[in-house]
Protein backbone atom coordinates (compact mmCIF):
# COMPACT_ATOMS: atom_id res chain seq x y z
CA UNK A 1 0.00 0.00 0.00
CA UNK A 2 0.91 3.48 -0.89
CA UNK A 3 -0.30 5.72 1.97
CA UNK A 4 -0.05 8.91 3.73
CA UNK A 5 -0.68 8.49 7.66
CA UNK A 6 -1.99 5.35 7.02
CA UNK A 7 -4.84 6.35 5.44
CA UNK A 8 -5.05 8.42 1.75
CA UNK A 9 -3.56 7.75 -1.46
CA UNK A 10 -0.43 9.43 -2.50
CA UNK A 11 -1.36 11.89 -5.56
CA UNK A 12 0.76 11.33 -8.62
CA UNK A 13 1.59 14.70 -9.98
CA UNK A 14 3.30 15.38 -5.87
CA UNK A 15 4.82 11.89 -6.33
CA UNK A 16 6.36 13.00 -9.10
CA UNK A 17 7.18 17.01 -8.41
CA UNK A 18 7.88 16.87 -4.46
CA UNK A 19 10.21 14.63 -2.38
CA UNK A 20 7.80 11.77 -0.73
CA UNK A 21 9.45 12.60 2.82
CA UNK A 22 5.97 11.85 4.40
CA UNK A 23 4.93 8.76 2.51
CA UNK A 24 4.59 6.09 5.01
CA UNK A 25 7.49 3.63 4.93
CA UNK A 26 9.29 6.54 2.26
CA UNK A 27 12.87 4.81 2.80
CA UNK A 28 11.50 1.06 2.98
CA UNK A 29 13.24 -0.78 0.07
CA UNK A 30 11.13 -2.16 -2.46
CA UNK A 31 11.87 -4.85 -5.22
CA UNK A 32 14.27 -7.16 -3.25
CA UNK A 33 14.99 -9.74 -5.44
CA UNK A 34 13.32 -8.62 -8.65
CA UNK A 35 16.13 -8.39 -10.58
CA UNK A 36 17.62 -4.87 -11.91
CA UNK A 37 14.82 -3.87 -14.13
CA UNK A 38 10.93 -4.00 -13.68
CA UNK A 39 8.10 -3.33 -15.87
CA UNK A 40 4.82 -0.72 -14.73
CA UNK A 41 1.59 -2.26 -16.80
CA UNK A 42 -0.91 0.10 -16.61
CA UNK A 43 -4.97 -0.96 -18.36
CA UNK A 44 -7.67 1.59 -18.10
CA UNK A 45 -10.71 -0.07 -20.27
CA UNK A 46 -10.90 0.92 -23.19
CA UNK A 47 -7.25 1.46 -24.15
CA UNK A 48 -4.96 -0.89 -24.89
CA UNK A 49 -2.18 -1.74 -22.05
CA UNK A 50 0.61 0.70 -21.83
CA UNK A 51 3.67 -0.69 -20.60
CA UNK A 52 7.21 0.93 -19.64
CA UNK A 53 10.29 -0.97 -17.94
CA UNK A 54 12.41 0.81 -15.06
CA UNK A 55 15.34 0.24 -13.18
CA UNK A 56 14.12 -1.61 -9.77
CA UNK A 57 18.09 -0.86 -8.27
CA UNK A 58 20.64 1.87 -7.30
CA UNK A 59 23.84 2.01 -6.56
CA UNK A 60 24.94 3.13 -2.90
CA UNK A 61 28.68 3.50 -1.94
CA UNK A 62 29.40 0.56 -3.72
CA UNK A 63 26.45 -1.53 -2.98
CA UNK A 64 23.51 -2.45 -5.18
CA UNK A 65 20.53 -2.06 -3.48
CA UNK A 66 16.20 -2.15 -4.34
CA UNK A 67 15.38 1.58 -4.80
CA UNK A 68 13.08 2.92 -1.70
CA UNK A 69 9.19 3.17 -1.72
CA UNK A 70 9.38 6.99 -2.72
CA UNK A 71 11.73 6.14 -5.66
CA UNK A 72 8.92 3.58 -6.68
CA UNK A 73 5.86 6.02 -5.96
CA UNK A 74 8.41 8.59 -8.34
CA UNK A 75 9.01 5.94 -11.16
CA UNK A 76 5.14 5.24 -11.08
CA UNK A 77 4.24 8.98 -11.30
CA UNK A 78 6.55 9.57 -14.78
CA UNK A 79 4.35 5.82 -15.99
CA UNK A 80 1.39 7.52 -15.93
CA UNK A 81 2.42 11.02 -17.13
CA UNK A 82 3.63 9.14 -19.97
CA UNK A 83 0.48 7.28 -20.69
CA UNK A 84 -1.47 10.25 -19.99
CA UNK A 85 0.32 11.92 -22.88
CA UNK A 86 -0.43 8.88 -24.96
CA UNK A 87 -3.64 8.36 -24.37
CA UNK A 88 -4.68 11.89 -25.27
CA UNK A 89 -3.19 11.43 -28.80
CA UNK A 90 -5.78 8.41 -29.57
CA UNK A 91 -9.17 8.14 -29.72
CA UNK A 92 -10.26 5.35 -27.39
CA UNK A 93 -13.24 3.54 -26.92
CA UNK A 94 -13.53 4.92 -23.14
CA UNK A 95 -15.84 6.97 -20.91
CA UNK A 96 -12.20 7.75 -19.69
CA UNK A 97 -10.12 11.09 -21.42
CA UNK A 98 -6.59 11.55 -20.67
CA UNK A 99 -4.98 15.39 -20.92
CA UNK A 100 -5.62 18.66 -20.58
CA UNK A 101 -9.53 19.55 -19.97
CA UNK A 102 -10.24 15.75 -19.25
CA UNK A 103 -8.51 13.44 -16.52
CA UNK A 104 -4.29 15.08 -15.66
CA UNK A 105 -1.69 13.57 -13.26
CA UNK A 106 -2.91 15.75 -10.46
CA UNK A 107 -6.37 14.20 -10.62
CA UNK A 108 -4.67 10.46 -10.19
CA UNK A 109 -3.87 8.56 -6.86
CA UNK A 110 -1.67 5.78 -6.01
CA UNK A 111 -3.42 3.31 -4.11
CA UNK A 112 -0.95 -0.13 -4.21
CA UNK A 113 0.76 -1.69 -6.54
CA UNK A 114 0.17 -5.36 -7.50
CA UNK A 115 2.81 -7.94 -9.04
CA UNK A 116 1.48 -9.38 -11.78
CA UNK A 117 4.74 -11.97 -12.45
CA UNK A 118 8.17 -11.96 -11.57
CA UNK A 119 9.38 -8.83 -12.91
CA UNK A 120 5.93 -6.41 -13.58
CA UNK A 121 3.83 -4.94 -11.85
CA UNK A 122 0.74 -3.02 -12.04
CA UNK A 123 0.10 0.21 -10.21
CA UNK A 124 -3.72 0.71 -8.45
CA UNK A 125 -4.95 3.77 -9.11
CA UNK A 126 -7.89 6.10 -8.55
CA UNK A 127 -8.84 9.20 -9.72
CA UNK A 128 -10.62 12.26 -8.43
CA UNK A 129 -13.68 13.28 -10.78
CA UNK A 130 -13.91 16.43 -9.13
CA UNK A 131 -12.05 19.37 -7.21
CA UNK A 132 -12.69 19.34 -3.31
CA UNK A 133 -12.99 22.53 -1.49
CA UNK A 134 -9.46 24.05 -0.87
CA UNK A 135 -9.21 22.11 2.24
CA UNK A 136 -7.09 19.57 0.63
CA UNK A 137 -3.99 21.74 -1.63
CA UNK A 138 -0.97 19.63 0.00
CA UNK A 139 -1.27 16.46 2.60
CA UNK A 140 0.95 18.82 4.85
CA UNK A 141 -2.19 21.11 4.74
CA UNK A 142 -4.68 18.56 6.02
CA UNK A 143 -3.56 18.50 9.55
CA UNK A 144 -5.02 22.22 9.74
CA UNK A 145 -7.94 21.47 8.04
CA UNK A 146 -11.38 21.81 10.37
CA UNK A 147 -11.97 18.00 11.62
CA UNK A 148 -7.99 16.86 10.71
CA UNK A 149 -7.41 13.98 8.66
CA UNK A 150 -10.81 11.92 10.09
CA UNK A 151 -12.74 15.33 7.96
CA UNK A 152 -11.24 15.12 4.71
CA UNK A 153 -10.41 11.50 4.17
CA UNK A 154 -14.10 10.71 4.69
CA UNK A 155 -15.17 13.47 2.01
CA UNK A 156 -11.87 12.07 -0.21
CA UNK A 157 -12.64 8.76 -0.06
CA UNK A 158 -16.43 9.04 -1.54
CA UNK A 159 -14.99 11.01 -4.71
CA UNK A 160 -12.32 8.34 -5.83
CA UNK A 161 -13.27 6.62 -8.24
CA UNK A 162 -11.53 2.96 -9.04
CA UNK A 163 -9.30 3.81 -12.56
CA UNK A 164 -6.94 0.65 -13.02
CA UNK A 165 -7.62 -2.96 -12.95
CA UNK A 166 -6.14 -6.65 -12.89
CA UNK A 167 -4.66 -7.36 -15.91
CA UNK A 168 -6.20 -9.56 -18.28
CA UNK A 169 -3.38 -11.99 -20.12
CA UNK A 170 -3.50 -11.46 -23.94
CA UNK A 171 -3.67 -7.90 -24.40
CA UNK A 172 -1.76 -5.72 -27.07
CA UNK A 173 0.96 -3.88 -25.64
CA UNK A 174 1.00 -0.43 -26.83
CA UNK A 175 4.32 1.67 -26.18
CA UNK A 176 4.69 5.62 -27.64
Amino acid sequence: MFTIDGRLPVNLWEALHTPLSYLDGAQDLFFDGCGTKITYRILVDGYREFSKQMNAQRRYRGLTLPISRSKVAKQIAQVVSKFIECASEVTANSELRFGPGYITLDQIYLVELRQVSSASFQPILAVLCRQLPQVLPTYAQVDAAPGGFSNVLTEFASELQCLTHVPLSGLPTYSC
